[in-house]
């Protein structure tokens, strides 16, 4: 594979790793806003958070069976698809739904990430050789910190902007960053050969 498309590999899976990191420190801000728009108590309001953790910590196991055996390709740009889709449904949810519509949205986004996160992490790692494999995924690592130090920021800035009545936005800055990734994932035609060859 040429230099420069697995450079814009690299940039891809970073940006899908940084696009599910950010998501819980983006949304922590806007918990309380959030749970007050739909009337919620705080003790309902807090699974906002805890609903997309756990379908996270379930899904990645399942979805890294499933890319092993489906492609991983096809795996992270379904998942993708999914984050991208959940975003779009929670923020919809600030002016068409309910709350049970935003825990939808949140476990569609926990499900999406569960295949974004390993899958982007285990390519990088196998991609490199044996000398830069630290380098790379010390990447991941620096990506994935900078997301969840910026994440709050992110989001109280989208509702400085937006106000407090929108805070759908914050979900709704997923759904273009997802469609780059999406338009961009051609270049990963040989993400799974690239993976074979390491």
């Amino acid at each position: 594979m040429k230099s420069e498309n697995k450079g814009i590999i690299f940039f891809i899976l970073l940006l899908g790793i940084f696009m599910g990191a950010i998501d819980s420190g983006i949304v922590s801000p806007a918990r309380e806003i959030i749970q007050n728009s739909f009337g919620v108590a705080a003790t309902t309001g807090i699974w906002i958070i805890t609903i997309y953790n756990l379908f996270y910590a379930i899904s990645m196991p399942i979805v890294s069976k499933l890319a092993d055996r489906n492609g991983h390709k096809k795996i992270f740009i379904i998942g993708v698809v999914l984050f991208g889709l959940g975003s779009l449904f929670c923020g919809l949810s600030n002016f068409y739904g309910n709350f049970a519509w935003l825990l939808a949205g949140r476990v569609v986004q926990a499900i999406g990430v569960g295949g974004i996160i390993p899958i982007a992490t285990t390519y990088i790692g196998k991609s490199f050789p044996e000398e830069k494999r630290g380098t790379a995924l010390g990447m991941v690592g620096a990506v994935f910190g900078v997301a969840t130090i910026l994440g709050p920021s992110m989001g109280s800035g989208i509702l400085g902007l937006a106000g407090n009545d929108h805070w759908g936005w914050i979900f709704f800055i997923n759904v273009p960053i997802s469609l780059i990734i999406i338009l961009l994932s051609g270049k990963m035609q040989n993400i799974k050969a690239e993976e074979k060859s390491a």
